[in-house]
């Protein structure tokens, strides 16, 4: 089971590489941000909408604060609706090649302001010490947002 799943994961990668479109090209037409700007662009109260399209239990553990999670098989069903009017949509997974992926389904749905982090999902976002919530370090969504808002709140000041 685990090598359908795995394997399921590979074929989107497979079938661009064979369309000639390779991982370091996915790079190259994917806009990028910083986590430091994301950051303060919610304590500007602009909308900025994650995407966890890591598994459940890897949400559950620790996420970007107010992220939605939408697993990447299931954003291929997910209302683009949802993301509309929104200054960054931003896809990440843990190291973000799964981010990648869902950059390209969010755009190919016509999703707007679709981008990656700089330095690469909740590993850049953690690098940067910016705060992060779920289980493992034990925060609430809204403790981690407020600390976002306060930090960045201040910084502009």
């Amino acid at each position: 089971m685990a090598v359908l799943f795995f394997g399921g994961l590979a074929c989107p990668a497979l079938v661009e590489t064979l369309r000639g479109r390779n991982r370091q090209e996915w790079k190259d037409f994917t806009p990028t941000i910083a986590p430091e700007k994301a950051a303060a662009m919610i304590a500007q109260g602009k909308k900025v909408v994650f995407v966890d399209v890591r598994e459940a239990e890897e949400h559950e553990e620790f996420h970007i604060p107010g992220s939605l999670h939408i697993t990447l098989p299931d954003l291929h069903s997910a209302d683009p609706k949802q993301f509309a009017g929104a200054d960054a949509v931003i896809a990440y997974c843990l190291k973000d090649f799964r981010g990648w992926e869902g950059c390209k389904i969010l755009a190919e749905r016509g999703v707007k302001n679709v981008m990656i982090l700089e330095g690469f999902g909740t590993r850049a976002w953690a690098k940067k010490k910016l705060p992060l919530a779920g289980r493992f370090p034990g925060t609430t969504d809204e403790e981690a947002l407020a600390e976002i808002t306060l930090k960045f709140g201040r910084a502009k000041r």
